[in-house]
């Protein structure tokens, strides 16, 4: 026995908690009796178990790659920020499925992040007999879906949106009623999903409800247990679309019912609620489509999502972003606007914000041709709200165009832009040369290993699957 394992198994071991250590690159580097008894694996055989797979086992896997999953430190106490995350464990040897509450608590020193020392505290938590885990695939999916919304609402350098991430890292901490208030088009229910993927219910379903269109009965039966829908369909998480919108009377029902008091172990426990709304909710209540208790229910947790307007200075971000997620669709693949494209992009207003964009480059990459998008593969009522806007009031028709001696228009230059392409490429191609493994390619570049792990990050990179 080393000192090292001396040192720890002295200090743990009267605890009747199962306890771990994971060292920096997330080995498991000491467990003690009681870990050893819960999961009937020694220190010796557990010994450098890596604990790096954000996506969990599958059932029919063995016993360490499930462990490796639930083991697994979320990317905030890496950072340094302790929690308490509950995991599925599959069943196992004849029995039947269960969940885990771990507990993580990054280790600091001087130097900085150190590791992890853990503890897991198996759940009676009974699961629904209709609700078996999600297949890989789905689950694989869902997680890509989830990086690519992190990279396109939290990856700014803007202070309206540094305050929006640090809102969303809060909000995934804690396990109360999230008000969501924006223009439509500016991801309400895509940020309600995001805080859920990273809260303490992430392993539990979710689901979105379009007040506006569904009928209050169906929702009635979805939140209420009426017709039996709850029980065959389990929730942790609901986002409400203009919940004011409901009928007041079903409006006191949800509000009675989704803030019972529910205890952590309570497989009947209310799901935690996400509320959208386009304008002000108190102006709703004002005007009496909202009930009061339901909007100080709501209130708990408040979150003003930006238009895209006040985000004019992300545009080059938010492009590139959704070029990569509709070349990662299939089909003909994006990677760059011409200075025409840009030129309208940057004067056109975007009063549907992101979900505009979106749609206005999907358009463009049916109607173009190469991989670069110019001006005229862009919708033509952009270009003719552009033209409309450059027009001086009374003066000549939008179709004519600037005068021959005004000299040619400026074009912006998305300079950040541009350089974050080619560090994204840059770091893009280091992991494929190195396998995937960072260290090398940290190397590769001549840069420290935490500084390519840190803007991998900010650029929303992940290790390429080999």
């Amino acid at each position: 026995m080393s000192d090292e394992d001396f040192r720890w198994r002295a200090f743990f071991q009267r605890s009747t908690d199962p306890l771990f250590v994971l060292n920096r690159q997330c080995y498991l580097l000491f467990v003690n009796a009681a870990w050893e008894k819960l999961t009937g694996i020694g220190t010796a055989a557990a010994r450098r178990l890596y604990c790096h797979r954000p996506q969990p086992a599958r059932p029919n896997q063995s016993w360490k790659a499930i462990l490796a999953h639930v083991l697994t430190p979320p990317p905030e106490v890496l950072e340094g920020t302790p929690g308490r995350h509950r995991r599925l464990v599959p069943g196992r040897e004849g029995r039947p499925p269960g969940w885990w509450d771990v507990d993580f608590l990054p280790l600091l020193d001087e130097q900085g992040f150190r590791g992890v020392l853990g503890r897991i505290v198996p759940l009676s938590v009974p699961l629904a007999p209709s609700a078996p885990p999600l297949p890989e695939p789905v689950v694989a999916l869902r997680q890509r879906h989830l990086d690519r919304l992190g990279g396109v609402f939290l990856a700014s350098r803007l202070p309206i949106v540094r305050r929006l991430a640090e809102q969303v890292r809060l909000a995934s901490r804690v396990r109360v009623p999230v008000l969501l208030v924006g223009a439509p088009g500016t991801g309400k229910e895509t940020l309600a999903r995001l805080i859920h993927s990273r809260g303490p219910d992430r392993e539990g379903a979710f689901a979105a409800l379009d007040c506006t269109r569904l009928p209050a009965s169906a929702v009635a039966a979805l939140l209420l247990g009426e017709s039996g829908a709850a029980a065959r369909a389990p929730l942790e998480g609901v986002y409400l679309g203009e919940p004011q919108r409901l009928p007041r009377e079903l409006q006191a029902r949800l509000c009675e019912r989704l803030a019972a008091p529910g205890d952590v172990e309570d497989a009947a426990r209310p799901p935690r609620l996400f509320a959208g709304f386009a304008a002000d909710p108190a102006e709703e209540g004002k005007q009496g489509r909202l009930l009061d208790e339901f909007y100080h229910f709501l209130a708990t947790f408040r979150i003003d999502l930006p238009s895209l307007a006040q985000r004019r200075d992300d545009l080059p971000h938010l492009v590139d972003r959704f070029l990569q997620r509709l070349s990662g669709d299939g089909g003909r693949p994006l990677h760059a606007l011409t200075a025409d494209a840009w030129e309208v992009v940057f004067a056109y207003g975007w009063p549907g914000n992101l979900r505009e964009l979106y749609a206005v480059l999907q358009s463009a990459r049916q109607h173009g041709q190469g991989e670069v998008i110019d001006a005229t593969d862009l919708p033509a009522y952009v270009r003719q709200a552009v033209r409309l806007a450059a027009t001086p009031a009374g003066g000549p028709c939008a179709s004519s165009g600037p005068s021959r001696g005004a000299g040619p228009p400026e074009r912006p230059l998305p300079y950040d832009h541009l350089i974050e392409q080619l560090e994204r490429r840059l770091i893009e191609m280091s992991l494929r040369r190195a396998r995937g493994n960072r260290s090398r390619a940290a190397e590769l570049l001549s840069i420290s290993r935490p500084r390519l792990l840190r803007r991998m990050q900010e650029l929303g990179i992940t290790v390429p699957e080999s």
